[in-house]
């Protein structure tokens, strides 16, 4: 570390979202192991939850959620993700600007869902890498998809992937026209207004996971380059010393819920989480709870306190209580690192498939929308790490179907086949981060591009 330390400093600009800022935290710390300063630049209210972990890393709040609303305040997220891009404009323009800081600081490093930092970047003449937070292979989907919503031919040989035009946030998306979508799906797709514009590209997974979609992407936007799983070192190389966790707890630690997990039997309990964003619905609910009933195993599940009387069949809780624990949160990675977590039941988020791959977990995916519906798709077909539940004619997910994708794991050849896969990719995980593995190697590169000039690459 003692070599790079001071020589270069990055800004890293990270939408306030906590399914973003996990990764790129992870990144950070990477980055600051190897001796690069790190300015991490967010909403004020995340800085606030954050603990860096590293002395080379330092906060820049950029906008005031707090004061000025969040997703809550005026116009809803349109209105608060124009506040954030005005008011961090101008925090990274004055940053950038100030004399002392402009001489070491030399790339701006953007999630790129926040598209527009690339101008900050061209306007101060910083190299500019933007942050690929969703695997590729749904990276690729959303990139196709949005050449359909704009009319445009692809002009590369296709990717072989079926097509995601049924996002779940809006109606099929059968043609051109920006107006014929949702708002929301307008914001997910205009990160790729100047896709492949910045000088390179970093996503969360490795070269041997995503290999074929990392070649397609390639194509498209030749700078990219994987440098993950951004899960913390205790899970994978244990290069970096106390990286045990991310560092961005928005909720008090329970330990309760890991003294449950010790009185359970080796890879008897399953794990029932639909992350941050979203929750499950009623139905859904009341489906897997009658499913886990009827397989009388151990879960543990994840649900808002307020949530769980109504989102569960009568005396369920009752009849369950020896088997079952709800919970409204949970350290997630020391979850499914436990030996009693044999199988996750999952939303299919980008952080928790990547959790579940690299301390092997099989998982069922009940994907709900946008990325997380490919993801699904990689789960079962490309990288089969997991089996996916089977929606009804009504669109819906039933008892008999999640029962029975989750008999598959556990009992079934299936089952032993994920597990078999998942072992191998881990392995492959950690190589990619070790000295000299693929991530890892990209991460030096970068460096030395920082270091001794754009020129090197």
């Amino acid at each position: 570390m003692g070599a790079n330390e001071g020589r270069a400093h990055v800004l890293m600009l990270v939408s306030h979202f906590y399914g973003h800022i996990i990764p790129l935290i992870q990144f950070a710390r990477r980055l600051a192991f190897k001796g690069i300063k790190v300015t991490f630049a967010t909403s004020l209210s995340a800085t606030q939850s954050l603990q860096p972990g590293n002395h080379l890393i330092s906060l820049l709040p950029t906008y005031d959620d707090l004061t000025h609303g969040g997703l809550r305040g005026p116009d809803g997220l349109s209105g608060f993700l124009q506040r954030f891009q005005d008011s961090t404009t101008k925090v990274l323009l004055d940053f950038i600007n100030k004399n002392h800081e402009r001489r070491q600081v030399k790339c701006l490093i953007y999630d790129i869902d926040l598209h527009w930092a690339l101008d900050v970047a061209k306007q101060t003449g910083l190299q500019s890498a933007g942050f690929v937070t969703l695997p590729l292979g749904s990276t690729a989907a959303y990139y196709l998809l949005n050449l359909k919503v704009h009319g445009e031919e692809l002009k590369v040989p296709p990717l072989d992937i079926p097509d995601f035009s049924d996002t779940g946030i809006s109606d099929l998306v059968d043609g051109p026209g920006l107006d014929r979508i949702s708002p929301v799906l307008r914001h997910y797709l205009s990160k790729f207004d100047n896709f492949g514009q910045a000088d390179l590209y970093f996503c969360v997974t490795f070269d041997k996971m995503e290999h074929e979609a990392l070649e397609w992407m390639k194509i498209i936007c030749p700078g990219m380059a994987t440098i993950g799983p951004m899960v913390p070192s205790a899970y994978l190389d244990n290069r970096m010393e106390n990286n045990t966790d991310y560092g961005f707890n928005i909720n008090k630690a329970d330990m309760s819920t890991l003294e449950w997990l010790n009185t359970k039997e080796p890879n008897s309990v399953v794990y029932v989480a639909s992350g941050s964003m979203i929750d499950i619905t009623l139905e859904e609910s009341k489906e897997i709870a009658m499913a886990l009933k009827s397989l009388g195993c151990n879960f543990l599940w994840v649900m808002k306190e307020t949530e769980i009387p109504k989102k569960l069949p009568s005396n369920f809780i009752e009849e369950t209580s020896e088997k079952g624990m709800f919970v409204k949160w949970c350290p997630q990675l020391q979850v499914l690192s436990h030996p009693a977590v044999g199988y996750m039941v999952t939303h299919c988020g980008a952080n928790s498939l990547m959790e579940a791959v690299v301390l092997e977990v099989p998982v069922v995916g009940m994907p709900k929308f946008v990325d997380q519906i490919p993801n699904a798709y990689y789960v079962e077909e490309v990288w089969k790490v997991g089996v996916n539940a089977k929606k009804n004619k009504e669109g819906a997910y039933s008892k008999e179907e999640i029962e029975k994708c989750l008999r598959e794991l556990m009992y079934e050849e299936k089952g032993k086949e994920i597990k078999k896969n998942l072992k191998q990719m881990k392995q492959h995980a950690i190589e990619a981060v070790s000295q000299g593995g693929s991530s890892d190697m990209h991460i030096e590169e970068f460096i030395a591009r920082l270091v001794h000039g754009p020129t090197l690459s």
